[in-house]
């Protein structure tokens, strides 16, 4: 059953507008930067090879995350690569589906995810988005997100950021430094 619904899937894939198909490329585009004789080089698309989305939790929240690929959010199927769920016993928020921009250094990326749902109490309504700032952690991996704030009193000011500690945006010379 689950291999006849990947066919399909893939068939589905395969037959998208190539706009869309476009947009997917675009967007991904932002996850990676390798530029000869740039020193701000990072390769973020092993996040999106991953079969389910990143989970993190606060008090209050679940938030499921997805990047760089086609991963499934597991709560919403229809919903495929970047994608930030924000998640609890009554309540699913949209914090972003789509990368809008980045910003970083030798040893940081800054992804911004806009497009997500309008916030209904907060924010003078707008559209939630996200910031996941990626820090060098050379021993790190991966690495896994946490949540660091949801930005949310001031409207011109409204955000959820992420920081998320991994050897991916490190330079190519770091080196793991190990404490005895």
């Amino acid at each position: 059953m689950k291999l006849h619904m990947n066919m399909k899937i893939l068939f589905l894939l395969a037959i998208l507008p190539l706009s869309y198909q476009d947009i997917t490329e675009k967007q991904h585009e932002l996850c990676t930067r390798n530029d000869n004789g740039d020193i701000w080089k990072y390769d973020l698309t092993s996040l999106g090879v991953v079969e389910k989305p990143f989970v993190v939790s606060d008090t209050k929240w679940t938030y499921h995350i997805a990047l760089c690929g086609e991963t499934n959010i597991e709560i919403n199927q229809d919903m495929k690569g970047d994608a930030i769920l924000q998640t609890n016993k009554e309540e699913t928020h949209i914090v972003g589906t789509k990368i809008t921009a980045r910003h970083g250094g030798e040893n940081w990326v800054n992804l911004i995810l806009g497009a997500g749902d309008n916030y209904n109490h907060h924010c003078n309504g707008t559209q939630r988005k996200a910031q996941i700032m990626f820090i060098c952690d050379p021993s790190a991996g991966q690495g896994k997100p946490s949540i660091l704030d949801e930005a949310n009193s001031n409207a011109d000011f409204c955000f959820y950021m992420f920081e998320w500690p991994t050897s991916l945006v490190c330079p190519k010379n770091a080196k793991v430094v190990v404490e005895a």
